[in-house]
């Protein structure tokens, strides 16, 4: 039992946590907060009374750190212990007012928090002393703790062991007895009651924790099992729920086998019965394998036979745990192995379709024997599977690039030669790449064969060193009428042929080629008149382009698909003169306009920001607005790309900017600019990230300041921690403003610099704190470069924590930077950086508890004021008992209070990408590209056809996956700071 004094301390230390909390936080008004934070600590230490009803300062806009308080100090086990009917400010958070008012829901989850502790927490006695003082009844206290079934009964102790709660070992003597205080029959217990939650709701989800509950301690309470073995969708349709219909049998399986026999005549539907005969088998082996067999083969039967036609999918049926198909197979091999593999064998040889989830089966349960078998999935036509499944060629070359195909190049080759998709020959010839040498005299003879072949033999070509070969394809190169294969061959001889910039004789050459193929003997531009066209003049004076060089630039640039430079074309626009190409550009944009759009040829917009250059900047920005405000969507994503193409600093912040504006609230938009900065850092051979860091301006900045003359006088412009500039005069005197006797020239500079920092700044958070969560790393030079050299990315610098990485990316130091560019560690002895290292924003995760609690004090001490929190930054780690699955469940059911039309909002802030899905519900996904990771977050409520109202939110299941192929993740695989930034979303979601 703690002492008066003991308590009067503890409540001092949680109260400065939270008052330091509301200050880093509030930014509208946390002096307001923090009295409030002072009002509830001083009641909590019995020094005065509330000015003002505690539950009144929980519906107020300040209310998440009077939440966070106060479940600190109730909650604090050695806080419990000491309450009594004295402390009346814990009357005013529970009475029988508040805790019956629906709307002070808060209280109830306080009492969960309490309720949900391991059996026989300390202070839980005095917990429920109080409680029942208040007139809560054990019936109103079990009708709203055992809807929660999922973490009512069971929990894990401080050794991570399983045990009951203290709500389970409290009602388990009630069960049977008629000791609850109202409501309940002489003979009924409080099983009645747990049984009343699942026949009431109206939209059950099976409530499998009260039936594992109920079956063990009071089965006599549950007078109808129909509840628990299906669930009520929101269409109000029935289905089966598997997994207590798994409870049931597990508990006695001859009491139940009628029971669960009776579903099948009551559910027709073939994947419904596989279902229950496979649930029914595991407990009567031989008894129902007939049954699984015939509805098993009727179900891969479906996939063979004769070839559907192109309007004819058929469509996989989902069971527990997989596709029929899958389940079916995994049956077999645990049923008979030898004769199953027979049977996949042949059916991987005989379908017209295969689920993505077969092929990982059979290399996971076939492993050194799977190769036969993958090679039957890769004879799919992808007409077929590509409509069923995307990206299964690039799963399937995945798996497949484990095995030796040293023996198997020839189903390669037959693969490339048949495909007519370029990204599916290139999964095959990349898988060719090791066994170059042997297969190099096979893809010569494709070079003499169709065009397909000769496509495939290129594109196998490509990664031989071989220089005889290199030789032959720099020959064909000048006399291949195919396109096609031709630019297969470019992409091969790309830095051999072009590391060095062409010469205009060179350039005139290659024209010359072009001309002999017969490539430009005619002008195919339908929406531009040749006649009419501006000139483009070559640079250093060397004239107008004639029409065969024109027709060429046209030829190149119609070759590129996406929004990127053709290698030709570009030779020839780097040799042209600026100055004179921005009335050609416009020529392009407005051909492209009237051209309705259309995406064929979107290639004037890329030729327009290649050629046009900064002069072209302010038109293309013009037309962009102007087609958002038309609603012409399509054709504003497009003209994204002409910006990226323009290829400045300045054009690509604005492309930046349009990405992150138009991510969520025009998704067509937000992709066609995420796209273009896709395209202009593969331009320039950098990443997506350090094209971020190298778009960010320094103005010209020396050191960090901008120095001009006032008057006569010196005066240094720098950029402050607010973001704005400042001034020094040559005495160094501070100034906010600038002097009146600057220049006209010099003001309108900086005030160009004050316009474009709000704009700068505006993305930097979001960007920084998504650095934080996907762990993005600096090599030591790039981040002085672009961050300690850079006067707005300096105010960032000094406003974090930064970690000092080893090359296995194992943290060695952390250090902050002072107002003198110093470095210094934890105990302030500076910092220095070698050179091969990396540097990181750090994370609370990569900290030792015991440098964290270190740093935690400095922090406090400093009173530095972070960009965003990193030190105590809320962490939260994966449970264990979910490492081997994809399904995280550890916020599941909890409701989200602001409803659900909060949610896209939020989300959305937080970097969270929204779509529409089944039924017009709003789905939400992050995704770490670094580690190649995406989260569904299932969340129940949003819905894209009606906001407005007071729907409520829930959130359930997160589901990880590959980033790019959907297939499931292990939590194991998922990064530790991703997944703990993801639960630190929604938990802030939930405690909006």
């Amino acid at each position: 039992m703690q002492t008066h004094q003991e308590k009067i301390a503890l409540v001092n230390d949680i109260e400065s946590n939270h008052l330091d909390y509301a200050l880093r936080n509030n930014k509208i008004n946390p002096e307001v907060e923090q009295a409030l934070i002072r009002d509830i600590a001083a009641a909590a230490r019995g020094e005065k009374k509330l000015d003002q009803p505690i539950h009144l300062s929980l519906a107020n806009s300040y209310y998440y750190s009077i939440r966070s308080l106060l479940g600190s100090i109730i909650n604090n086990p050695d806080f419990l212990s000491m309450w009594s009917e004295k402390d009346s400010w814990i009357q005013e958070i529970f009475n029988s007012q508040t805790i019956k008012n629906p709307n002070l829901y808060y209280q109830w989850r306080l009492i969960m928090k309490v309720f949900f502790q391991p059996a026989g927490s300390p202070g839980f006695e005095n917990w429920l002393e109080y409680i029942q003082s208040i007139g809560l009844t054990d019936e109103e206290l079990t009708l709203k703790l055992g809807a929660v079934n999922h973490q009512a009964f069971q929990t894990q102790n401080a050794d991570k062991e399983i045990v009951n709660t203290c709500f389970a070992e409290y009602i388990i003597p009630k069960l049977k007895s008629s000791s609850s205080y109202l409501g309940l029959k002489k003979t009924a217990g409080l099983g009645s009651v747990l049984h009343r939650i699942t026949t009431q709701d109206q939209h059950r989800r099976g409530h499998n924790g009260i039936l594992t509950f109920l079956l063990k301690h009071d089965q006599d309470s549950i007078d109808d099992y129909q509840p628990y073995i299906t669930n009520v969708t929101y269409n109000n349709q029935a289905e089966l729920n598997i997994e207590g219909i798994k409870t049931l049998l597990g508990h006695d399986a001859h009491q139940f086998e009628d029971l669960v026999l009776e579903q099948t005549r009551k559910f027709e539907n073939p994947r419904d019965q596989f279902s229950l005969y496979l649930n029914l088998a595991e407990s009567f082996p031989e008894k129902y394998h007939s049954n699984i067999e015939a509805i098993g083969e009727s179900e891969l039967n479906k996939y063979c036979g004769a070839e559907p036609n192109k309007n004819q999918h058929l469509s996989y049926d989902y069971v527990h745990g997989g596709s029929m198909d899958v389940v079916y197979c995994k049956y077999l091999l645990a049923k008979d192995p030898i004769k199953a593999k027979d049977r996949i064998l042949e059916y991987t040889k005989d379908s017209h379709y295969i689920t993505t989830s077969l092929f990982r089966l059979i290399q996971k349960d076939l492993e050194s024997d799977a190769l036969p078998y993958l090679l039957n999935c890769l004879s799919k036509k992808s007409t077929l599977v590509d409509v069923r499944y995307r990206s299964y060629f690039k799963q399937l070359f995945d798996i497949l690039n484990k095995y030796d195909l040293s023996k198997h190049t020839d189903y390669l080759i037959d693969f490339g030669t048949r495909s007519t998709a370029k990204k599916h020959r290139l999964f095959a010839s990349d898988a060719l790449k090791p066994y170059i040498e042997s297969i190099t005299p096979q893809a010569q003879q494709l070079l003499e064969g169709k065009v397909n072949d000769r496509i495939f033999g290129a594109m196998i070509l490509q990664h031989s060193t071989d220089q005889a070969v290199i030789d032959q394809l720099n020959t064909l190169i000048d006399t291949e009428r195919s396109d096609d294969t031709r630019d297969i061959m470019l992409d091969a001889l790309h830095d051999a042929k072009f590391g060095t910039p062409l010469t205009q004789t060179e350039v005139n050459d290659m024209i010359a080629k072009a001309d002999a193929r017969k490539k430009l003997n005619k002008w195919s531009e339908k929406w531009i008149d040749e006649s009419t066209l501006p000139k483009l003049y070559w640079a250093k004076g060397g004239g107008a382009l004639n029409e065969k060089e024109i027709r060429f630039l046209f030829y190149r640039c119609r070759r590129v698909k996406g929004i990127n430079s053709d290698i030709e074309a570009k030779q020839l626009i780097d040799l042209l003169d600026f100055k004179k190409t921005e009335k050609f550009a416009l020529a392009l944009v407005k051909a492209y306009e009237e051209s309705n759009a259309d995406s064929k040829y979107k290639y004037y917009l890329v030729m327009a920001g290649l050629i046009g250059k900064d002069a072209i900047l302010t038109k293309l920005n013009t037309v962009f607005k102007s087609t958002v405000t038309n609603k012409r969507y399509r054709m504003a994503g497009m003209i994204v790309g002409a910006i990226a193409m323009v290829g400045s600093d300045k054009a690509l912040r604005i492309v930046d900017m349009i990405a992150r504006k138009f991510a969520n609230k025009r998704p067509q938009i937000g992709k066609g600019a995420k796209e273009a900065l896709d395209a202009a850092a593969n331009e320039l051979g950098i990443t997506m990230d350090q094209l971020g860091d190298r778009i960010i301006p320094d103005f010209g900045f020396e050191d960090h300041y901008y120095s001009f003359d006032a008057g006569g006088d010196d005066y240094r412009a720098f950029i402050n921690k607010e973001f704005k500039l400042n001034y020094f005069n040559e005495d160094n005197k501070l100034r906010k403003s600038m002097p009146k006797e600057i220049s006209k020239e010099d003001k309108a500079e900086l005030k160009a610099i004050e316009k474009e920092l709000k704009v700068i700044v505006k993305a930097q958070q979001g960007r920084l704190e998504g650095y934080l969560a996907t762990e993005r790393s600096w090599e030591v030079e790039e981040w002085m470069e672009y961050y300690l050299s850079n006067p707005v990315m300096l105010i960032y610098v000094q406003k974090l924590i930064w970690g000092v990485y080893d090359e296995e990316h194992n943290l060695t130091q952390v250090f902050y930077c002072d107002d003198d560019l110093e470095l210094y560690d934890v105990d302030d002895e500076e910092v220095d950086i070698e050179e091969g290292t990396y540097i990181k924003i750090v994370h609370p995760l990569h900290m030792s508890d015991y440098l964290l609690s270190k740093w935690k004090d400095k922090v406090y001490d400093m009173e530095m004021n972070f960009e965003f929190e990193v030190i105590n930054r809320v962490v939260t780690h994966i449970p264990e008992e979910e490492y081997e699955g994809s399904v995280s469940k550890i916020l599941f059911d909890q409701e989200i209070p602001k409803g659900a039309d909060y949610v896209a909002g939020f989300l959305v802030k937080r970097g969270w990408v929204k779509s529409t899905g089944d039924g017009g519900y709003l789905q939400f996904n992050k995704v770490s590209e670094a580690a190649k990771v995406n989260v569904y977050a299932n969340i129940e409520g949003p819905a894209a056809y009606y906001q407005g109202g007071t729907t409520q939110a829930k959130v359930y299941e997160l589901n990880f996956s590959e980033h790019g192929t959907r297939q499931r993740k292990l939590l194991s695989d998922v990064p530790k700071v991703f997944y703990s930034e993801v639960v630190a979303d929604l938990k802030a979601l939930i405690n909006a």
